[in-house]
C-alpha cells in the first residue's frame, strides 16, 4: 500500500492535541496554586495515561497479512503481531504507539528471512489496561525476549 495525497503522516489530531496539553497543563498549573497534591495526582495520572488514537488505514492493510497473538504477562493480555517466517526480530513501538504501526518496517523488509514481531505494549493498542510505567513496559519486553529469544530488537 502507497500513501496517496490524500493520505499524510500529519492529521487533525495533532491540532486537537495541542489544544489538550495546553488546557491540561493550565489545569495542573492552576490546581497547583490552591492544591498542590491534588495536582500531583493529576499529573501522575495524565503521565500514566497514554492516549489511544485509531488505526489508521495504512495499517489495517499491514495487520490483515499479520498473524495476531494474545499471551498473558504479569496479568495482563499482551497483543503480538507478526509477519514472515525465519529468526524473530522483536518490534517495540514508542510512547501511544501500537505494535501494528511497526507493519510498515515489515512490509518494507519484505520477505527477508526474519519474522517481524510488533508488540502493543500494556495499555497500548489491543492490550489491556489504561495505565503503565517503564517498569511494566521494561518486565513485558524481558518476558518477550525470553520467551521468542530474538536475533534482534528494533525500537521506535
Amino acid at each position: 500500500m502507497t500513501l496517496t495525497q490524500t493520505e499524510s503522516f500529519e492529521n487533525s489530531t495533532t491540532v486537537r492535541t495541542n489544544v489538550l496539553l495546553r488546557a491540561a497543563g493550565l489545569a495542573l498549573r492552576t490546581t497547583d496554586r490552591f492544591a498542590p497534591r491534588l495536582a500531583a495526582r493529576m499529573a501522575a495520572n495524565l503521565f500514566l495515561t497514554p492516549r489511544r488514537n485509531g488505526r489508521p488505514p495504512r495499517e489495517r492493510h499491514w495487520i490483515r497479512n499479520s498473524e495476531r497473538r494474545e499471551r498473558t504477562i504479569n496479568g495482563r493480555k499482551i497483543v503480538t503481531w507478526s509477519w514472515g517466517d525465519g529468526a524473530p526480530v522483536l518490534l517495540i513501538h514508542g510512547w501511544e504507539g501500537r505494535g501494528s504501526q511497526m507493519g510498515a518496517f515489515a512490509h518494507s523488509a519484505g520477505a527477508s528471512g526474519y519474522r517481524w514481531i510488533g508488540v502493543d505494549l500494556p495499555a497500548h493498542g489491543d492490550s489491556t489496561g489504561k495505565q503503565t510505567n517503564l517498569i511494566e513496559i521494561a518486565a513485558v519486553i524481558r518476558e518477550l525476549v525470553e520467551d521468542l529469544n530474538p536475533s534482534a530488537i528494533i525500537a521506535h
